[in-house]
């Protein structure tokens, strides 16, 4: 910084705004906040959409979108549909709850040819953007009143996957979160490149591709305290994806999944250790 000074008219203070997201801190409580509130107000704006009644979530429960093999060619209806799809795939990275519907469940599927049926869609997220602009990712440090404090703000990682859920490629859709300090800080929601013969199959694939994101955390960690991250705890709600996870060898019906259950139990292992 010191150098940097040298060449530069340089302001130092507390961040308190980074990439369209407001950083709030409580010098008393030590609670930080993450609000996006600011950009999100400037896609309500952006595409006129300030006096429009909101909605209570984000898409139809249930709702999927797939390509229309006979698409009428609207440019000038595409490339509207692709700055909103744009916007709020940027919003969905400080709104978690968002990444679900923009990316798999699905407007980022249909850019190329999108229809009135996805336009209209597309602005319901937005509308419920204006429902939701008070929500926040929250910080909190450990509460010594609280005796489960410390064990919910320690660093933790959730997977889930739906298998064959499109109905088109029958690819799986999977997701993971990783939280620390009560909130999330890393999370994904995309369907899988391949498809998944069992279940069992898209689980492991999900939980190794956590397990990926999860070893650049800890070098983080161990970048920024000099020394090893704990144990991170895995929830995986899935018993066969767990014990296979475990198990020293796997047999002649998981041969479609060696390669990700090896990396899974070499995390397994590295963590009992």
């Amino acid at each position: 910084m010191v150098d940097f000074k040298v060449e530069f008219n340089v302001l130092q203070k507390d961040p308190d705004h980074f990439l369209g997201c407001a950083i709030e801190w409580d010098p008393i409580t030590s609670v930080i906040k993450l609000d996006p509130g600011k950009y999100l107000l400037e896609i309500v704006a952006k595409y006129d959409m300030t006096d429009i009644h909101s909605s209570p979530i984000p898409l139809p429960a249930g709702r999927k979108m797939y390509m229309d093999k006979e698409w009428n060619g609207d440019k000038n209806l595409r490339n509207l549909y692709q700055q909103i799809a744009g916007s709020l795939n940027y919003a969905a990275q400080l709104r978690p709850e968002l990444m679900f519907s923009v990316q798999v469940s699905q407007l980022s599927r249909v850019t190329s040819c999108p229809t009135q049926e996805n336009l209209s869609l597309a602005r319901q997220v937005i509308k419920y953007i204006i429902r939701s602009l008070d929500l926040k990712i929250v910080y909190r440090p450990d509460d010594p009143n609280d005796p489960l404090s410390e064990t919910n703000n320690e660093l933790m990682m959730f997977t889930d996957s739906d298998w064959a859920t499109s109905l088109d490629t029958r690819c799986s859709h999977g997701c993971y979160v990783i939280m620390f300090a009560g909130a999330a800080i890393a999370h994904r929601s995309k369907l899988h490149k391949s498809v998944m013969l069992s279940s069992a199959a898209a689980e492991y694939y999900e939980a190794s591709e956590g397990c990926c994101e999860l070893a650049y955390i800890h070098g983080i960690w161990k970048d920024f305290y000099s020394a090893e991250c704990p144990c991170t705890p895995t929830y995986i709600d899935n018993q066969t994806c767990i014990a296979t996870a475990k198990m020293p060898v796997f047999s002649r019906k998981q041969k479609h999944i060696p390669i990700r259950v090896c990396h899974l139990c070499d995390c397994c292992s590295k963590q009992d250790g």
